[in-house]
């Protein structure tokens, strides 16, 4: 049996060395240098649009849509008023005669009566909730905050779990003047939501 690898010299002649090689360099060309400032022009470009528009988008102005207790949209934006939670529109709670009433529904009602159909508001962008959906500071063209309006008068809650200790003056004068959901008996919204 003969060998398995056999080596022949004569199709591969031992390798010629040369001179010495000079270690790699960069050749600037006219279309390399090209290349590269297009590219960074284009990176600057990209990183200034994006900044811009977040700047710009972090606030909104428009004529309101009320959606529920603590939801408006604004245009194509659907806004979750920041630091409050207002009942459910299918949430039931009971009076000061214990009579059981729709108090999302007022709460939401209470809301289209303190905006106005045709008013404008100014919303600060605050952050996005796990539904997508903007949460905002909104102010009317008088400086008013719709979010304590809606927890002064009794139609949402300060909820402190997620920055709601701003509006907790209001919340106090509205459970010692018995203002809207203060008036009865309700439970808290998160928890009716959990059910």
């Amino acid at each position: 049996m003969g060998k398995l690898y056999q080596f022949d010299r004569r199709r591969h002649p031992k390798r010629q060395l040369g001179p010495a090689r000079r270690p790699f360099r960069l050749v600037w060309s006219p279309t390399l240098l090209l290349a590269g400032m297009s590219f960074v022009g284009l990176a600057f470009f990209a990183a200034t649009h994006w900044f811009m528009q977040t700047q710009f988008q972090r606030e909104l102005q428009g004529s309101p849509r009320v959606i529920d207790g603590d939801t408006l949209a604004i245009g194509n934006h659907r806004l979750r008023l920041h630091g409050i939670d207002a009942p459910e529109a299918a949430q039931t709670c009971r009076d000061s005669q214990d009579r059981a009433y729709r108090c999302g529904t007022v709460s939401a009602t209470g809301l289209l009566l303190f905006t106005g159909q045709t008013a404008q508001l100014r919303c600060v962008l605050v952050d996005r909730d796990r539904y997508g959906r903007h949460v905002a500071r909104c102010y009317r063209k008088d400086g008013a905050s719709v979010s304590a309006w809606l927890v002064r008068n009794g139609h949402a809650l300060a909820w402190l779990r997620y920055g709601g200790w701003r509006y907790m003056p209001e919340q106090v004068l509205a459970w010692w003047y018995r203002e809207g959901l203060w008036r009865g008996t309700f439970e808290d919204p998160s928890r009716w939501r959990r059910r």
